[in-house]
């Protein structure tokens, strides 16, 4: 049978084995809870960057394919003017005709 200070000196030992884990859990608790935080503020900074990269990549895409279709369409307002001032001088000028021979018949 072990003596009383066998005893005592085996409590101590366990008290302070228990403390030391007790210590380590913590401090792993700590720096595993930080590391989850920073690598959470890193992944939100990283999405952040991400998104805006492609915000911008679809801003300038939709702008590009804005700017062709105001070409375009620019390009068929033109073409509508020509037609239309093509169309004037004609019907002009066979109003002209017709008061022409109005007034020489």
């Amino acid at each position: 049978m072990p003596s009383d200070s066998a005893l005592v000196y085996r409590q101590f030992h366990q008290e302070a084995a228990l403390q030391w884990r007790n210590d380590a859990k913590s401090f792993a608790s700590t720096a595993l809870n930080a590391g989850l935080t920073s690598g959470r503020a890193a992944a939100v900074k990283l999405m952040a960057e991400g998104s805006a990269k492609i915000l911008a990549m679809v801003k300038e895409e939709l702008g590009w394919e804005r700017d062709a279709h105001l070409l375009t369409e620019e390009e068929e307002f033109q073409k509508l003017k020509r037609y239309l001032a093509w169309f004037v001088d004609v019907t002009g000028v066979s109003l002209m005709g017709a008061v022409a021979m109005v007034l020489l018949l």
